[in-house]
């Protein structure tokens, strides 16, 4: 799950890529690459630390040919990209062709979207889904907002509310119709690729104090879960790292509300957790 809304260029790491190499001149007959969101990315890490995608490529001893995530990237933006007049086809197609492991972290800012439109509809007071983002992501200079909004959530369990929510509905709906077409689209540029497709977690699992807004995300992630088991395809693999992520003790996000911190991406124990999960669905250790 991502916070920014950045468009980052491939461009810049368009030499990263292998083009025309033999693979006996690559380093290993497992050529990775790693598309998505923020999570991809490793933002929210500190300097030294490492993100899921190297770690995968570590414990697999496969050769990460390439890291195209972008932050903030939604699922609806990853397919667009895979279409043929999309400004970085060629950069995407170049590397999936020469892939033969992807993984893909995407949706988790199409999930937060539907959740800050959601609060918006149960706060009121002309509050929008991006005046409730801009608070919950800046909470430091918006204490008086954030405590009203945190104190509103926990007021009561809206949890059946959202997911009979019309505009809540209509975004996990569409989340996951465009990460089958990421899919789809990654297959008929190369049907021979292996694809692990992440679902979504609980960032404030850990939370306390707070148990009507944790059961609130834990209700819509395990909601966006549980459809797109239902809807996944033969192209992919899903990784389920919702259940990892809910069955650890440790806390594997940066969110810390004793710190005024709502940042949901994960650190760096939430990162190994992550590729340990994904390097067990890729070597055939757990079934998705």
């Amino acid at each position: 799950m991502n916070d920014t809304n950045n468009s980052t260029s491939l461009t810049k790491i368009r030499d990263t890529i292998y083009k025309d190499q033999p693979s006996d001149k690559r380093g290993t007959n497992k050529r990775y690459l790693a598309i998505g969101d923020s999570i991809t990315t490793g933002y929210g890490l500190k300097d030294g630390q490492k993100g899921y995608a190297t770690l995968f490529a570590e414990s697999t001893h496969a050769d990460l040919i390439a890291n195209l995530a972008i932050d903030g990237q939604r699922a609806s933006e990853l397919s667009a990209a895979l279409e043929e007049d999309g400004a970085d086809y060629g950069i995407y197609v170049n590397a999936i062709k020469s892939a033969n492991i992807i993984t893909i972290s995407i949706g988790g800012n199409d999930l937060m979207s539907a959740f800050y439109a959601f609060v918006a509809e149960i706060i009121g007071d002309g509050y929008t889904a991006e005046n409730v983002y801009s608070v919950l992501t800046n909470p430091l200079n918006n204490l008086p907002p954030i405590l009203n909004i945190l104190f509103k959530l926990n007021s009561a369990d809206y949890s059946a509310e959202m997911i009979d929510s019309a505009i809540f509905n209509t975004a996990v709906t569409a989340c996951i119709a465009n990460v089958n077409a990421v899919a789809s689209k990654i297959k008929k540029i190369n049907p021979d690729v292996r694809i692990l497709i992440a679902n979504q977690y609980n960032p404030y699992r850990w939370i306390t104090g707070f148990p009507n807004i944790v059961n609130l995300f834990e209700t819509g992630v395990s909601y966006y879960n549980s459809l797109f088991k239902q809807s996944a395809s033969a192209d992919y693999n899903i990784v389920d790292i919702y259940s990892v992520f809910n069955a650890s003790q440790n806390t594997l996000t940066n969110a810390d509300l004793s710190a005024f911190s709502l940042d949901f991406h994960p650190n760096a124990a939430g990162h190994a957790v992550i590729a340990a999960e994904m390097a067990a669905v890729y070597n055939n250790e757990r079934q998705s």
